[in-house]
């Protein structure tokens, strides 16, 4: 058989036809008599009105994790932990709809090219403009009797009317919402939410801002995870789908790494998730968690934060990660100019190696550089102010203890643990051990 296609991360990618949020592509399935979300069919699992019971659970190959020094180990083990987390956004002030139908019709035609053709899960007939203008005017079915309705709302319209002023970035992000709305209400939650709190924007500082990105990248890896638990239940299908597989995960273990908690939030509320998978027990958790962390790509990572501030020029904005990175040296480095070129002193020039010194000093309180290791002739280690080290969050224990198998401490799943590599069936689990996989 044909190897299954990968991330430029290494990980096994989605299969052909998912969507760029993870959902498959559905051609809908028979639907139970009256159920309907927007007025499309809800679909109903196989085998639970008398139907052929699900395939079983197939065996699926899983990359071992990347080799990394105990240098980067201890570092990551820091950035999937809870000390290191998006809190819960400030209240959302009431939007209201200020757009009759066509008014915003009109704004949405002329910012999203295609949006007329758009569809829902790709159901004939579901036009996902439709269903976008029936939430921007009473909000996601999915969430009419949660604390998140009126906060989704209230986002949604901020995102329409800002694209209709033309503001930076606002059409860019009504483009995003759109999008989701070819797919489940839990994605476009998902993105309506990350879409609306950029545009509200905060007063936050650099930590703040990095924290964010990593909070990106974790977000990768849970797809990731999501992706092989997925096609190890015989999915990607209409009962096993990657969007509320995520959010299982995200509701089970999100605190246990770190996963933004306006993510954790309304993965609470998905009542798909709820009915369709069982919630996970202890041992499950920490075995996701230890994948998630090994899936991290701290490379990347560090590569999209050099890049970040590498792009500082006079039109930064003053909340800008690059701007803000300033400030941050200006309090922290002993060197206050050793970022820029040295040609004209003007841009900002850091490398990767660099860039993981300062990460671990932001979220470790020192760095582990070693003495020989300079950035410009400079000694890494003494490019920093001292301060004292900053302890792992309370009650953080890693998670690398667990069935008897020692493991390092530091969040990252070992090669001596099945749950990291080789082939697996439901996790890890065997059929016989399946009932420890999940609680009652």
């Amino acid at each position: 058989a044909a190897a299954p296609p990968t991330f430029a991360f290494g990980a096994p990618g989605l299969v052909p036809g998912a969507s760029v949020f993870g959902g498959p592509g559905l051609v809908p399935a028979p639907a139970f008599p009256g159920a309907s979300v927007f007025g499309a069919p809800m679909v109903f699992p196989s085998g639970l009105f008398g139907g052929a019971p699900p395939p079983k659970r197939r065996r699926v190959e899983r990359p071992p994790p990347p080799e990394r020094s105990e240098r980067l180990k201890r570092l990551v083990g820091r950035l999937c932990s809870p000390g290191v987390q998006v809190g819960e956004p400030a209240p959302v002030e009431v939007v209201p709809a200020k757009l009759n139908q066509r008014a915003l019709q009109k704004v949405l035609t002329t910012h999203v090219p295609g949006i007329a053709t758009f569809l829902y899960r790709e159901q004939p007939g579901s036009s996902a403009m439709k269903f976008l203008i029936s939430a921007y005017m009473s909000g996601l079915q999915a969430y009419q009797n949660s604390p998140l309705h009126g906060h989704l709302t209230s986002l949604l319209r901020l995102v329409v009317h800002e694209a209709k002023e033309e503001k930076p970035g606002a059409v860019g992000r009504l483009r995003e919402v759109a999008e989701a709305f070819k797919d489940c209400q839990a994605v476009q939650a998902r993105v309506i939410e990350r879409a609306g709190l950029k545009a509200r924007g905060e007063a936050v500082d650099f930590r703040e801002r990095v924290v964010a990105l990593v909070g990106e990248y974790k977000g990768v890896a849970l797809k990731m995870v999501a992706d092989e638990e997925v096609r190890a239940r015989g999915g990607p299908n209409s009962h096993v789908d990657p969007p509320h597989y995520e959010n299982r995960l995200i509701s089970d273990f999100g605190e246990m790494v770190g996963l933004p908690k306006a993510d954790i939030r309304r993965a609470g509320l998905d009542t798909h998730a709820d009915q369709r998978f069982p919630r996970l027990s202890e041992r499950a958790r920490k075995k996701r968690s230890r994948r998630l962390t090994a899936l991290f790509d701290i490379g990347a990572l560090l590569r999209a934060f050099a890049a970040e501030v590498n792009g500082f020029d006079e039109k930064s904005a003053g909340d800008s990660l690059a701007r803000l990175f300033l400030d941050w040296v200006d309090e922290n480095m002993t060197n206050k100019h050793v970022v820029f070129d040295e040609a004209t002193c003007t841009k900002v020039e850091v490398n990767n190696e660099l860039a993981t010194a300062i990460l671990e000093v932001l979220f470790l309180g020192e760095t582990g550089a070693p003495a020989e290791e300079t950035f410009r002739e400079h000694k890494i280690c003494d490019l920093f102010t001292p301060r004292d080290p900053i302890p792992d969050p309370p009650g953080f224990e890693g998670f690398g203890e667990t069935d008897g198998e020692s493991e390092s401490n530091d969040g990252l799943a070992q090669a001596s643990d099945e749950s990291v590599s080789g082939s697996y069936e439901d996790g890890g689990e065997t059929d016989d051990e399946e009932e420890d996989d999940s609680e009652e």
